[in-house]
């Protein structure tokens, strides 16, 4: 692509463009890390959003909420899985100093579903009791999957789990909860074609010996294929790129502890990192769209100016609701010092 890209400027204009750049959000965030640990030379500058990096493992992880609600046979409404996230954010909103519906520092948060078990809550107009089945499936959806020696991240605390993580059969209006109603044109695919290779696989009767079985299989046949998480960027740094990466931490969809380990594992990998990568962990941003907070929607510009001026970005900025937002540089945090939550000067990074 690049190549093509650059002998048509060539073609139109007698001469090679001066820059090339790659952005994309999370297939694509992902691409873009595999142009940076394979085509070093193909771009000056990448940016690479909630990067989908480690497909063959997130993708069959995310299905274990769903399977440990068909192994308790338990499936909540979305507003009590929704009460459980509201518990969560009402708990941990404050850790960074300001209470603005967030989870900034979702390692500090060590909020437990099933402390609210027995506990009240509204849910569709009448009171009811938060369950410990309710509880066990939120749990498998913060904690990620670990067992028989895999493993894999779970989601943050203020994530909508209903979205993806956790759906049923309530969400499509049925007030019958009976069944589970997950996402089968990503996970059947998957599960048939990929790890148990067999096209008549019945996602919904496997239980949970085989599903682990197929995620580790999923994991050690795929990973060199579609993984995308080298990281020897040595290749990438000689040859002068820059790129940034960014993550929601709201993700719904890709676990954002993910990508940071990536980055700690470049981190640990190439000497001088941040000189030409750059990770920045975005609270409160769902995948590849805002959520309580905003986009680093101006990301691209400031790595123009990395690559082409040699301005490094030492924060991204991002703005909603008419408030500007800056975003810090992993493995530092926002932290409210005051006065006005409204004013960018009112937080640092720590």
């Amino acid at each position: 692509m690049s190549v093509i890209g650059k002998h048509i400027v060539e073609e139109y204009y007698n001469r090679l463009p001066d820059y090339a750049y790659f952005t994309g959000c999370s297939g694509g965030g992902r691409q873009g890390l595999v142009l940076a640990q394979r085509y070093p030379n193909a771009f000056d500058g990448i940016l690479a959003a909630a990067p989908a990096i480690n497909l063959e493992t997130f993708i069959p992880a995310a299905y274990w909420p769903t399977q440990v609600m068909r192994e308790l046979k338990v499936y909540p409404a979305p507003c009590e899985i929704e009460a459980f996230t509201k518990a969560a954010i009402q708990q941990c909103d404050a850790l960074d100093g300001d209470e603005d519906g967030i989870i900034s520092t979702p390692e500090s948060c060590h909020f437990e579903a099933s402390r609210l078990i027995g506990k009240e809550f509204f849910c569709d107009g009448e009171q009811r009791r938060f369950t410990k089945e309710a509880a066990m499936v939120v749990e498998a959806a913060w904690n990620g999957v670990h067992g028989q020696g895999v493993g894999w991240y779970g989601l943050n605390k203020d994530a909508d789990l209903t979205q993806s993580a956790i759906t049923t059969s309530c969400n499509t209006g049925n007030e019958d909860c009976r069944y589970d109603n997950h996402n089968r044109d990503l996970f059947d695919p998957w599960f048939r074609s990929f790890a148990a290779k067999d096209s008549e696989f019945d996602v919904g009767n496997m239980n949970t010996s085989t599903f682990f079985s197929l995620l580790s299989t999923s994991i050690i046949e795929f990973r060199n294929a579609v993984g995308a998480d080298d990281p020897d960027l040595r290749a990438f740094q000689v040859a002068g790129g820059k790129m940034i990466s960014w993550h929601g931490m709201a993700d719904t969809i890709i676990p954002p502890a993910g990508t940071t380990a990536y980055y700690q594992r470049v981190l640990q990998a190439t000497n001088n990192t941040i000189d030409f990568y750059r990770h920045f962990q975005t609270p409160g941003v769902g995948h590849c769209v805002s959520g309580a907070a905003g986009l680093p929607e101006r990301a691209l510009g400031q790595l123009m100016a990395w690559v082409e001026r040699g301005k490094e970005p030492e924060v991204l900025l991002a703005s909603k609701n008419g408030s500007n937002v800056s975003l810090c540089l992993w493995p530092k945090r926002r932290v409210y010092v005051g006065p006005d939550p409204k004013v960018v000067g009112s937080f640092i990074c720590a």
